[in-house]
């Protein structure tokens, strides 16, 4: 095991967790995606940025799984998935009225 005492980046506590990242809970992870839209609201994300924030806060997922959570919040009515006027295969994603509705609703 790696002795965290001397490591510059690790503080103290108990010593960072050495295994696998868990499976997103579902829920978490819907709401992320959708916080993640809102603070880029009137923009829209690609999913390229939108798969590297959610890594950021700590989410362990396939790319599969991401538009998978994203189609089914399009499917709620909560985002809308565009293309780019000058490549169809880049896809962006944006918050929707509903959506911003739904986060208001829940205090965010």
């Amino acid at each position: 095991m790696k002795n965290f005492a001397k490591d510059k980046f690790y503080s103290g506590g108990n010593p960072p967790s050495t295994k696998k990242k868990r499976k997103y809970d579902a829920h978490l992870f819907r709401r992320a995606i959708l916080l993640q839209c809102d603070a880029a609201r009137p923009a829209s994300l690609s999913f390229i940025v939108m798969a590297a924030g959610l890594e950021r806060a700590g989410f362990s997922f396939k790319d599969s799984e991401l538009r998978s959570e994203v189609d089914y919040l399009e499917q709620k009515g909560y985002v809308e998935i565009s293309s780019s006027a000058i490549s169809s295969a880049h896809l962006r994603i944006r918050l929707s009225a509903l959506g911003i509705d739904y986060l208001e609703s829940e205090g965010f």
